[in-house]
């Protein structure tokens, strides 16, 4: 097809549109305005073209809001808004937003009357910002089963080449102890896979028959060293408790996770306490550190998916145990206070115990 008719095809269907349309180039100025938005926003197309798409909001970070949004999802629908007309009348709005190119090039609006006529107010907004975040995180979520997916593979060549190096060497090798952590890693790290996936469609648990205090002494032995290069004092006291029904795989991710939440919490050292004891025909297990513990606003929102204090935290691992306890009947209690350290009880209930 001839270029120029391209082009007029184009302007048929985008400039002359009575549909209130504006493209944004990646800087978010205006590159295109049809009729239909010069009509609406009252503001010809000559004196739109070229200018911060926030000019025409009553505030900058109205517009950055929008925007900002859609750049998490590529497609934001109705959103709502206020803009500004040429003749200083504030227009209340719903946008969807089109996000073109990863990163962005350009923007596509489609600007919509609303037509009640509501004040937007900040739970509004709230909620709407909330629905963007949830999209994005599906999006993320999506993403992140694909890789864990990919992942399954290699972790699964270094699991089997370090068992099959291990048969190699004679007990005193050098080289022994790290083909043996190597494979403790591999190993867990598939375990973290599997909760992902868990995450995204919590599978089936496969409940066997199992020692608790075998679990917690597995979890133990992968973080004695961290401990020791951190002067955290160990302190363990299982007693002797009854067989429970559980997957030991999710349990000791579990554990795991609490553990290592509880080291992180003391970057100066302290005492890391792990107790097991009998508790009304079940098993409770105690994790206590002497760490900064939480503030009453941290606690609020500890098993929240997605909420982190850490920087490079994913805020999914109290979550996921809440997840993983619930399908072994087991709930999750936080004792803490600022600056004392913080508490974890795990409750195993009676009919949750073997022969």
């Amino acid at each position: 097809m001839d270029e120029r008719l391209k082009e007029r095809l184009f302007a048929c269907i985008f400039h002359d549109s009575d549909e209130a349309v504006v493209g944004l180039d990646a800087a978010r100025a205006v590159q295109t305005w049809s009729r239909g938005a010069g009509e609406f926003l009252c503001v010809p197309r000559e004196n739109a073209v070229g200018r911060p798409f926030s000019e025409f909001f009553p505030t900058v970070a109205e517009c950055d809001g929008a925007l900002d949004a859609a750049g998490g999802v590529q497609a934001l629908k109705n959103y709502s808004a206020r803009m500004l007309r040429g003749d200083g009348v504030v227009e209340k709005v719903f946008l969807t937003v089109h996000v073109l190119g990863d990163p962005v090039d350009a923007y596509l609006v489609l600007l919509t009357p609303s037509v009640v006529d509501f004040d937007v107010t900040p739970e509004h907004k709230a909620i709407q910002q909330a629905l963007a975040r949830m999209e994005r995180f599906s999006m993320v979520g999506r993403m992140a089963t694909a890789f864990a997916h990919e992942m399954r593979t290699p972790l699964h060549v270094i699991s089997s080449s370090s068992e099959f190096a291990l048969q190699f060497l004679s007990p005193g090798d050098k080289l022994k102890d790290s083909l043996e952590m190597i494979l403790r890693n591999a190993r867990y790290a598939a375990l973290s896979i599997r909760a992902l996936l868990d995450f995204a469609k919590l599978g089936k648990s496969q409940m066997r028959e199992g020692s608790i205090n075998a679990v917690v002494q597995t979890v133990l032995r992968l973080v004695e060293k961290t401990c020791q290069k951190r002067r955290i004092e160990l302190v363990v006291e299982l007693s002797e408790v009854r067989s429970l029904l559980i997957d030991d795989q999710q349990i000791r991710a579990v554990l795991h996770n609490l553990v290592v939440n509880a080291i992180e919490a003391m970057p100066r050292g302290g005492s890391l306490r792990v107790r097991s004891a009998p508790d009304n025909g079940g098993v409770r297990l105690e994790i206590s550190d002497t760490g900064v513990g939480m503030s009453a606003e941290v606690r609020a929102k500890i098993d929240a998916p997605f909420f982190t204090t850490k920087e490079d935290g994913t805020g999914l691992g109290i979550y996921l145990a809440k997840r993983v306890l619930a399908e072994h009947g087991a709930t999750m209690a936080f004792e803490t206070q600022p600056g004392r350290g913080t508490t974890v009880n795990v409750h195993f209930p009676a009919e949750r115990s073997g022969t």
